[in-house]
């Protein structure tokens, strides 16, 4: 498992939002920080 960084947590945060939208208000409450999307790759 990483974290998603960059251009690549944009893209995977926009769809996550688009899928589950209270990700979006959850990103708000947290303010300034910045919610870690962890990606995880086959072995």
């Amino acid at each position: 498992a990483r974290t998603a960084t960059g251009a690549e947590r944009a893209a995977l945060w926009q769809q996550l939002v688009e899928i589950y939208h209270p990700y979006g208000k959850y990103q708000v409450t947290a303010g300034a920080r910045e919610i870690p999307v962890v990606v995880l790759d086959p072995v």
